[in-house]
């Protein structure tokens, strides 16, 4: 296979040849692209993303903007996601989110990281441990966040996750 070619799967092999160049997306991407062009309601992106979760070997799924964890917050800010039963009930509740570690974390990068690196992205105090703690009480395992930082629009991010006890789907990540 050359250098800088895709696999069979559709998966990135190399680097661009050019500078410029754009490298091959996976079919995942170039998919889920396409369907969220067409969705014309949030329950459709919904449906679309729980798919590209699963097939990303992934339980859960958040796509949010931050401020739509807050109390009062705008119906117009983004909040989708299957996070466990009771575990975004409890992080509104107690007015957690502001404190979130993965959220804390999102909007000091623009590259993905994996929730075990959160130390290395932050310093996590009593209230971040807390919150990871509550997190997998719940039953949320480890994940992966990608940050979506946009200047002049509010901040947010994607984060998949695993249930508890599951290791995250690494080879997908890559």
């Amino acid at each position: 296979m050359a250098v800088g070619s895709s696999s069979a799967s559709g998966a990135w092999t190399g680097s661009p040849s050019t500078l410029g160049e754009r490298p091959r997306r996976s079919r995942l991407v170039d998919v889920f692209e396409q369907e969220a062009n067409r969705c014309a309601r949030n329950a459709d992106l919904r449906r679309l993303l729980l798919e590209a979760t699963r097939e990303l070997g992934f339980d859960h799924v958040a796509l949010v903007h931050h401020a739509r964890l807050t109390r009062g917050a705008s119906p117009r800010l983004v909040r989708i996601d299957n996070y466990p039963d009771g575990w975004t009930e409890e992080l509104l509740a107690h007015d957690l989110a502001p404190s979130d570690p993965v959220h804390l974390a999102s909007v000091r990068t623009n590259i993905g990281f994996a929730w075990q690196d959160l130390g290395d992205l932050l310093p996590l105090g009593p209230l971040q441990t807390h919150i990871l703690e509550r997190s997998a009480f719940f039953g949320l395992g480890e994940g992966f966040t990608v940050p979506a930082n946009i200047p002049g629009e509010p901040s947010g991010c994607c984060s998949f996750a695993v249930r508890k006890g599951r290791p995250l789907p690494g080879r997908r990540l890559l």
